[in-house]
């Protein structure tokens, strides 16, 4: 698939998306001639479209501009946009038709009076109720509101003329001679580098207009570039620089679009109270609210607005700012004494700041003072998708946001011709998208590993207490196991899959979008509804949207060829994904469980007590004593506890212990002996009925035999009581060496297992 795209393959693979140099090399070569119609399309080349980013919450990002128009020295004007100023066309309002088709133009290519024009044209204009939603306090005639426009134009200040500025102070006196010694610069500035070098004192910043040098700004910028470089200076602390005149703000445009869902009473409201905010503060506006034709989505519903910071209001038939008197006594010298102040607050910090800082400011508190009405009314409607006036960043998106496509690029785009900037901002959405679509595997399988680590401390948990539940650590193993299979198919095929929808959506968001467009504007013509020059590229609209189709063809081969592949992948990959859902659920009641208590041992046990508190146990209970043989030199007790333990081998203890045990094993010794002759001699029936008929040394016997029937010393002392051999006389010593000597070798026979697990 990547193939068929005229981009980087080693860059996609490292998850960037990068546009040949070749393709990157003929756009920018290109000339431009003729209409979009007549250019060609290339749909290899990814296009920036796709789905506005949604945050968890449900929010959006939306399209909100503020731009500035000023007076020029020549009386033309200029726009301040995100990508910098630009000159706009002076005069009298251009025909609006000139603009149907070029989505964006009212930014950059109308004077102030042709944008109230534009804005307001009823074919673009919402009726609601059958009213047109057009608002204004400067007057509902929109030939009385364009003599509006043309008045404050004439009226604010005309900028003096551009300049070159050298600044002496920012260069060493050293570098001014040298300037002033060059051959290939301007007398003037030579001059004036001259009296910088040998001047005493306190030295000023000096301004040449560029009328004097006879250059224009192009120039003018050149020869500031050739004079920093002389002087050594750069950009940060520059000695040489061009300062522009600065003219009167003659216009401000608001641009803004509606939330998609929203309806027309809704729309009116916002715009409502966006003019009653400016009108609270003396603005004048017009605004008006534009429905979608077919040029642009059908969700297409936007604000424009127009207003200047000057309060005005008519005298005659005349605005007050507009009625000049003459100075008396001053030739050609005229005021303007109806003229009204202009709103300060509106691009001035009433604290003395920064007007830059202060002037961004005031735009993001009007961008989310839009969001807020807007969500408002998204709320009456029960919407659940909201505004957001931060960027995508403040969202949770870390895609850079797209640069304005500008008036050219934007229809050329629309209909499958590449341009710089459509090349530039497709390269930031689709590298964008591919890491998100790799970053979502990898925390797909942070979780996996996650929840793995969980099932396994909770197995750890739960074997490590007293008392074991073998089915809960059974259910967790089988989870555990479960959870490994999916794991290895997602870690194969989850982020290749993502991938490869991403790139699917790459490769179809050019000629999806031509299409869209060509069918939108053929449905327009058929309807009679399109201009004169769609009506005249009926053939060629169509032409574009088959070539369109065609290359969506190619992408639906490559599909089938690997449709099998795809599917099983696909299917991996979901069962995968719902299996681990599946263990996930299963998995919290199981991880949540709380794990047996444990039995709670001292933090110091008396050991001489415990010791003590063992030996009565095993008198009381009969607890055989093991005694030495083969390797093994000390008495043993089975199955104590591991305290008992401790305190049997603490070496402060472990000599009397020794010696304790060895004496209980003396006594257990003699009952052991004594038990084997009494069952020998009337066997263990015998016994039973004696311990029925109430004889309590039968009972003991039985006892003893219960407790010591696998002893090694009962086990001699029966088989040589039953073989009626003489009785061994032995001695008990206080060692009890006599009949541990007697036994030893039956010891290392039987119980020779038993010497490597003693306790």
């Amino acid at each position: 698939m990547r193939r068929l795209l005229a981009i980087e393959e080693e860059e996609a693979l490292g998850r960037t998306v990068r546009v040949r140099r070749d393709v990157r090399d003929a756009v920018r070569d290109r000339k431009p001639h003729g209409n979009r119609w007549s250019r060609s399309p290339n749909f290899a080349v990814p296009g920036a479209f796709h789905q506005r980013f949604v945050s968890a919450d449900g929010k959006v990002t939306f399209n909100f501009t503020f731009e500035p128009v000023s007076k020029t020295s020549d009386g033309g004007c200029q726009i301040k946009t995100s990508e910098g100023t630009r000159r706009l066309e002076a005069g009298a309002p251009k025909d609006h038709d000139a603009y149907i088709d070029r989505p964006g133009a009212v930014e950059v290519t109308i004077s102030p009076d042709g944008f109230d024009r534009y804005a307001v044209r009823p074919s673009a204009t919402e009726a609601i109720d059958g009213e047109r939603a057009v608002f204004s306090n400067i007057s509902p005639d929109p030939l009385e509101r364009q003599a509006y426009w043309q008045a404050v134009h004439e009226c604010e200040r005309t900028p003096g003329v551009d300049r070159l500025t050298l600044v002496p102070e920012n260069a060493s006196r050293g570098a001014w001679q040298a300037l002033a010694a060059a051959p290939d610069v301007p007398e003037a500035v030579r001059d004036i580098a001259a009296v910088f070098a040998t001047a005493r004192g306190k030295r000023k910043a000096r301004a040449i207009p560029l009328d004097d040098l006879a250059i224009d700004g192009a120039a003018a910028r050149e020869l500031a570039e050739t004079l920093a470089t002389i002087l050594g200076t750069g950009k940060k602390k520059s000695a040489v620089r061009v300062s522009k005149g600065r003219g009167g703000r003659t216009q401000y445009r608001l641009t803004a679009e509606f939330p998609d869902g929203l309806d027309a009473v809704g729309r009116r409201a916002i715009t409502q109270a966006i003019c009653d905010r400016l009108d609270s503060a003396g603005i004048m506006y017009v605004a008006a609210i534009h429905a979608p034709d077919h040029h642009n989505d059908h969700r297409n519903h936007h604000l424009h607005l127009a207003c200047h910071d000057r309060p005005a209001r008519k005298i005659g038939d005349r605005w007050d700012f507009t009625i000049a008197e003459e100075v008396e006594g001053q030739h050609r010298r005229v005021r303007y004494p109806y003229a009204q102040k202009k709103v300060a607050e509106w691009s001035r910090d009433p604290g003395g700041g920064n007007h830059r800082y202060y002037g961004s400011t005031s735009v993001a508190e009007m961008r989310a003072f839009f969001a807020d009405r807007c969500n408002e009314e998204l709320d009456r409607l029960g919407a659940t998708r909201k505004f957001h006036p931060g960027t995508l960043r403040s969202l949770g998106c870390e895609r850079d946001g797209q640069k304005p496509l500008g008036t050219r690029a934007a229809p050329l785009e629309a209909v499958g011709v590449p341009t710089a900037k459509g090349i530039d901002n497709a390269e930031l959405l689709w590298s964008a998208l591919l890491r998100e679509a790799w970053t979502a595997a990898e925390e797909r399988t942070k979780a996996r590993t996650a929840l793995r680590r969980r099932l396994a401390e909770a197995e750890r948990r739960f074997t490590e207490g007293a008392v074991v539940d073998q089915a809960h650590v059974a259910a967790i193993r089988d989870l555990t196991a479960r959870l490994d299979v999916a794991d290895a198919v997602l870690r194969q095929h989850d982020a290749e899959c993502a991938e490869y929808d991403v790139t699917l959506a790459m490769a179809r968001a050019r000629p999806d979008k031509t299409i869209t467009v060509c069918r939108r504007i053929l449905k327009a013509i058929g309807e009679g509804k399109a201009d004169s020059a769609e009506q005249r590229a009926n053939a060629a609209i169509a032409a574009r949207a088959d070539a369109a189709e065609a290359f969506l063809a190619g992408i639906a081969a490559i599909e089938r060829d690997h449709a099998p592949v795809l599917a099983e992948y696909r299917t991996a990959v979901t069962t995968a994904q719902a299996e681990v859902e599946a263990i996930a659920d299963a998995a919290t009641p199981l991880i949540e469980r709380p794990a047996p208590a444990r039995t709670l041992e001292p933090a110091r046990p008396d050991l001489r007590a415990t010791l003590e508190a063992l030996f009565d146990r095993i008198m009381t209970d009969d607890i055989p004593i093991l005694p030495p043989g083969g390797t093994v030199t000390e008495y043993r007790v089975p199955g104590v506890t591991r305290v008992e333990f401790a305190a049997l081998t603490t070496p402060a203890l472990a000599e009397m212990a020794q010696k304790r045990l060895a004496a209980l094993a003396d006594i257990q010794a003699k009952r052991m002996t004594a038990a084997a002759k009494h069952v020998a001699s009337i066997g263990t029936d015998g016994l039973t009925r004696a311990t029925a008929d109430g004889d309590p040394g039968a009972a003991r016997t039985l006892k003893h035999i219960r407790a010591y029937g696998t002893h090694p010393v009962y086990l001699h002392a029966v088989a040589t009581a039953q073989r009626a051999e003489p009785q061994v006389a032995t001695r008990v010593d206080e060692s009890g060496s006599a009949w541990r000597r007697l036994v030893g070798g039956a010891i290392r026979t039987q119980y020779a297992n038993s010497t490597n697990h003693p306790h």
